[in-house]
């Protein structure tokens, strides 16, 4: 469970991360936890706040989605919301001094236990808090031409959120997706669930623009994110309206503009889905203005520091760094 995929590191001792009560070098102890975390079939509970300019964006929000998750696996941390945060603030302090000018870490929260009978009673998690180099570059191209999106009925889930496997048929439109992300492997997968809904991105809730006003899918039947929360403040600051209902396909092709919102890139615009050009094939204005206003939140240009990611080049805040609600 998280805000974005399952988190994976390369362990640095130079870095230090906070390992069941107490901070410790980022070593064998924190490989070895995350490698038993990746082979348990046991409920392992995750989130990631992401850093601008070196400090958090909504914490306080991560950690509580983190708790309800905690909650729905039956799992203890055994520390509270506040001492979650206190020691993700201590894991990011202790490891800002290695970040350059235009880097950004990825400040990651997991839990996990080698329990697999903690959905059955209520079972102390092992708690790892670590910091982890945010890569923007991979983004740079699709804040400017917009990313391409595949929709994919490989794990469609039912209404509220459970995954419904479907049988593949040669001639259904599974194939094709496959297909579609094979010419393009770089294209984010967008899941259906099995009345052919859109539901979400993996990792990332997809949004759609119509007539001048934001749809976003059934709330009740997609992962709560914190990005989707940023999202919907920067809308109402906008005066942009927005509607909670299901969404076809169709709807999403004959879209103005179609775009993704998540921790890691915030928003990100698509230029297709399905091979199909959105709106003019270009990013869009309501996405681009959410992305532009975001940046003013934070105080850093978002694109211009993915695009200084990939040319090698540093892009500075506007304000120092603080933890930011």
């Amino acid at each position: 469970m998280g805000e974005s995929h399952a988190p994976r590191a390369g362990p640095n001792p130079r870095r230090t991360a906070f390992l069941d009560g107490e901070l410790v070098p980022e070593g064998e102890g924190v490989r070895a936890t995350l490698r038993a975390a990746a082979r348990s079939q046991a409920p392992v509970v995750y989130d990631a706040a992401r850093t601008f300019a070196g400090a958090p964006l909504k914490l306080e929000a991560h950690v509580a989605r983190l708790y309800r998750g905690l909650l729905a696996t039956r799992i203890d941390p055994g520390m509270a919301p506040q001492q979650m945060v206190d020691a993700s603030i201590s894991v990011l302090e202790a490891n800002r001094r290695f970040l350059r000018d235009g880097e950004e870490y990825s400040l990651v929260q997991m839990v996990s236990t080698p329990d697999p009978s903690a959905l059955r009673s209520r079972t102390r998690g092992n708690v790892l808090i670590y910091c982890r180099p945010l890569s923007l570059r991979q983004y740079a191209s699709s804040y400017l031409r917009g990313a391409s999106v595949v929709s994919t009925a490989t794990n469609r889930r039912q209404r509220g959120g459970l995954f419904q496997p479907q049988k593949r048929a040669a001639s259904d439109p599974v194939s094709d997706s496959f297909e579609r992300m094979y010419r393009d492997p770089s294209a984010f997968q967008l899941m259906l669930d099995s009345q052919g809904y859109v539901l979400e991105c993996r990792g990332a809730t997809f949004l759609i623009v119509s007539g001048g006003r934001i749809r976003v899918p059934d709330r009740r039947t997609i992962l709560s994110r914190v990005s989707l929360e940023t999202v919907l403040e920067l809308a109402a600051e906008a005066r942009v309206p927005v509607v909670e209902s299901s969404f076809s396909l169709v709807d999403v092709y004959e879209a103005d503009e179609v775009f993704m919102a998540a921790t890691s890139f915030c928003v990100l615009p698509v230029r297709t889905v399905d091979g199909n050009r959105i709106g003019m094939g270009a990013p869009g204005r309501v996405a681009m203005s959410l992305l532009g206003a975001w940046s003013r939140r934070v105080g850093i240009d978002i694109v211009e520091q993915a695009l200084g990611q990939l040319a090698g080049r540093a892009v500075k805040a506007n304000h120092p760094s603080g933890v930011r609600s």
